[in-house]
C-alpha cells in the first residue's frame, strides 16, 4: 500500500486547521443564524419536491380490465397535486384528501375509460382502462 504523498497530506492538514479557525471564530449568533438558513434550506427543498414532481392519480376501483356484473360501477381513487379532475372528459371533485368517488353507468359490451388529471402548472396525467359489462 502506497503512503499518501506528503503534499496531499498538508493540504488536507491545512483544510482542517481553516476549517477549524473558521469554526471558532463564530459567535453563538451566527451559528443560530446559519442553523436558521439550514433550516430554511431543507424546508424549501422539501416543498420543491411537489412542485416538481407533478400530478399522481392512482385508481383503486374498479380493477382496469375486468369484467363487472353491474352496468353501475363506482370509480374510487385518489389524486395528489391536482387542480383538476377528469372521468371520461367530464370534471368531477375530490375531498379534501383527495379521494374521488363517482358512479358511471356501462354500456353492454367493451367501455373505456378515461381519467385525466392536471396540476396548475398544466401537466397532465392520464390512465385509460377498460371494462366489460
Amino acid at each position: 500500500m502506497k503512503a499518501p504523498s506528503n503534499a496531499k497530506f498538508m493540504s488536507k492538514i491545512l483544510l482542517l486547521k481553516t476549517f477549524s479557525n473558521v469554526a471558532n471564530r463564530l459567535k453563538p449568533k451566527h451559528w443560530v443564524g446559519l442553523t436558521f438558513c439550514l433550516v430554511i434550506l431543507i424546508y424549501s427543498t422539501y416543498q420543491m419536491y411537489d412542485i416538481a414532481s407533478g400530478p399522481k392519480l392512482t385508481i383503486k376501483s374498479p380493477t382496469p380490465n375486468t369484467a363487472v356484473s353491474s352496468p353501475l360501477v363506482e370509480v374510487t381513487g385518489q389524486a395528489k397535486r391536482i387542480s383538476r379532475i377528469y372521468l371520461n372528459d367530464n370534471q368531477i371533485f375530490t375531498d379534501e384528501s383527495g379521494q374521488f368517488k363517482e358512479k358511471l353507468l356501462l354500456a353492454p359490451g367493451y367501455t373505456i375509460i378515461k381519467l385525466k388529471v392536471q396540476d396548475r402548472f398544466g401537466r397532465q396525467v392520464e390512465q385509460r382502462f377498460g371494462l366489460v359489462y
